[in-house]
C-alpha cells in the first residue's frame, strides 16, 4: 500500500490498485476530508448522491420538486400558500375548493351552505333545515311539529292530547273518548250510535214494561193506548200521566130512585134500568172520559141530572122498550163547588 502524506503541488493523476488511506486531505480551502467526514463550504456537484440523507438540512428549500414516484411525509405538511392538485382541486388558507367529485369514506364536521343534487345514505342528525324542500323519509320521530297546511295520512295515525280532529273516515279510540264540552253532530248528516249505552244519563234507551208483575222487556219504543185510556201530558219533556184503565161498574136502576154512577172508581158504567130511572154521578176528575151502557129491563124511562150537558141543550130520548140497548159517552168538564159539568154526546140506540 502506498502512503502519500502531501499531495500539494502535484498535478499528475494518482493511480493505485490498492486502498488509499489518508488521515486528512484538504483541497484548497473549501473542502476538507478526514475521519469526521467531508466538510465543504461551497457547492458540491455530482451526478448521483447515494446513502442516508436524514441529516441534511435545507433540502426542501427549492423552487420546484418534480418526482414520478410516491411522496411520503412522516410528519405534518404545512402549506402557507396555495397548493393546486391538478386543475380540479385547490388547497389554501380559505379551505379546499374542488370543481370535480370528492369521494371519501367518512365526512366529519359541520356542513354549511347549500347542498344540491341527490344525497343518498343515512343521516344520523339533521338540524336547521330551511327553505321549502320536499323530504321523503321512512320514519319520523320528533318532540313537536307545526303544520300550516293540510296533512295527509295514508295509514293509521296514533297521537295523544289532540285539540281538533276532522276525519273523513272512522276514528278509533283504544282507551275511550273523554269530552268535557258538547258533542254536536253536523247538520244534514245522519248519525248512528252503536254499542252499550247503559251508562248514559238523561237518555231514554227503552221503556221497561211489566204485565202482572212479570217483566216484558225494555226494547219498547212505541206505545199505543186503546180507547178508554186517557193520557195527560203535563208539559213538553215532562212526565206523561196515564189515567186508570177501563173499569166496569154494574148498577141497577130502580124505578123512582136516582141512580148515581161513581166517576172515581170506574170509567164504564152498566145500568140495568126498570121503570122511571134518573142517572146522576159522584166524584170525577177533569178530562176523564166515561161511557154509560143502559139496558132496559122491562119498560123503562131514563132521565139525566142537570150535571149532563148535551149538544141540543136537553137530554136525549132513550127508548123505553124492554131489552133496548143504549149508549151515552161523556167527558168531565168541571167538578167542584161550582158544580159538575159532563159534556155528553147524544144517546145511541143499538136495538
Amino acid at each position: 500500500m502506498s502512503r502519500i502524506s502531501n499531495l500539494a503541488g502535484f498535478t499528475t493523476a494518482i493511480s493505485t490498485t490498492e486502498d488509499l488511506t489518508l488521515a486528512s486531505i484538504s483541497v484548497g480551502s473549501a473542502v476538507t476530508a478526514n475521519s469526521h467526514g467531508l466538510n465543504a463550504t461551497g457547492v458540491i456537484t455530482a451526478t448521483t448522491f447515494s446513502g442516508d440523507g436524514g441529516g441534511l438540512t435545507g433540502v426542501a428549500s427549492t423552487d420546484l420538486i418534480t418526482t414520478s414516484t410516491r411522496v411520503r411525509f412522516l410528519d405534518n405538511l404545512s402549506v402557507s400558500g396555495v397548493s393546486t392538485l391538478g386543475t380540479a382541486v385547490t388547497v389554501g388558507q380559505s379551505g379546499i375548493n374542488a370543481t370535480g367529485v370528492i369521494t371519501a369514506t367518512t365526512f366529519k364536521g359541520a356542513v354549511e351552505g347549500n347542498v344540491t343534487g341527490n344525497v343518498t345514505g343515512t343521516a344520523d342528525l339533521a338540524s336547521g333545515l330551511t327553505g321549502t324542500p320536499n323530504v321523503a323519509i321512512s320514519n319520523l320521530t320528533g318532540v313537536a311539529a307545526t303544520f300550516t297546511g293540510n296533512v295527509t295520512i295514508g295509514g293509521t295515525i296514533s297521537y295523544e292530547d289532540v285539540t281538533n280532529v276532522d276525519s273523513l273516515g272512522i276514528i278509533t279510540a283504544r282507551s275511550g273518548i273523554e269530552v268535557s264540552g258538547i258533542v254536536t253532530a253536523r247538520t244534514g248528516f245522519a248519525v248512528t250510535y252503536y254499542g252499550d249505552g247503559s251508562n248514559l244519563t238523561g237518555v231514554v234507551s227503552g221503556i221497561g214494561l211489566s204485565q202482572a208483575g212479570a217483566a216484558r222487556g225494555t226494547e219498547i219504543t212505541s206505545i199505543n193506548f186503546a180507547s178508554g185510556a186517557t193520557i195527560t201530558n203535563t208539559g213538553a219533556g215532562a212526565t206523561i200521566t196515564i189515567a186508570v184503565g177501563v173499569t166496569t161498574e154494574a148498577l141497577s136502576g130502580t124505578s123512582g130512585i136516582t141512580t148515581f154512577i161513581d166517576l172515581d172508581n170506574a170509567t164504564d158504567h152498566e145500568i140495568t134500568a126498570s121503570g122511571i130511572t134518573t142517572i146522576s154521578c159522584t166524584g170525577g176528575s177533569k178530562g176523564d172520559s166515561h161511557i154509560i151502557r143502559i139496558i132496559n129491563s122491562g119498560s123503562a124511562t131514563i132521565g139525566f141530572s142537570t150535571f149532563f150537558l148535551f149538544p141540543s141543550g136537553s137530554a136525549p130520548s132513550i127508548p123505553t122498550t124492554s131489552g133496548t140497548l143504549s149508549l151515552v159517552s161523556f167527558t168531565v168538564h168541571r167538578v167542584g163547588t161550582a158544580g159538575t159539568q159532563l159534556m155528553a154526546t147524544s144517546a145511541t140506540s143499538f136495538s
